[in-house]
C-alpha cells in the first residue's frame, strides 16, 4: 500500500518527483564516486523518465550511450539538467514544437 501511494504521489506531484529524481543520483553512484557511471545513468533515466516523462528518452539514451560511452561518468549537474531538458522538450511538444 505504501509503495502504491508513493508511486501515485510521484506521478502527480512534480516537486516530489524532482526530489526523488535527485535522490536517485546519490544512491545510484558507486561508493566513493562523485559521478554516476554512464551505464547507471542510462538505467536510471530509462526507469525514471519512461512513460511519457521525456519524449526523447530513446534518442537521448542512444546519444549518451554512443557519444559518451567512454566518458568518466555523468555529473550531478548533468543529471539535474536532463530533467529540466525533459520538461522543456515535453512542454514544447518535442523538438519540432
Amino acid at each position: 500500500a505504501l509503495f502504491r501511494s508513493l508511486l501515485g504521489e510521484l506521478a502527480t506531484d512534480a516537486q516530489k518527483f524532482a526530489a526523488f529524481y535527485h535522490f536517485v543520483f546519490f544512491v545510484a553512484r558507486e561508493r566513493g564516486q562523485r559521478n554516476l557511471s554512464v551505464a547507471a545513468a542510462l538505467e536510471g533515466w530509462r526507469f525514471l523518465l519512461a512513460d511519457g516523462r521525456f519524449a526523447l528518452l530513446a534518442q537521448w539514451c542512444e546519444f549518451v550511450g554512443g557519444a559518451r560511452a567512454d566518458a568518466k561518468g555523468i555529473s550531478e549537474d548533468t543529471w539535474c539538467q536532463v530533467l529540466d531538458f525533459a520538461h522543456a522538450v515535453n512542454q514544447a511538444g518535442g523538438l519540432d514544437g
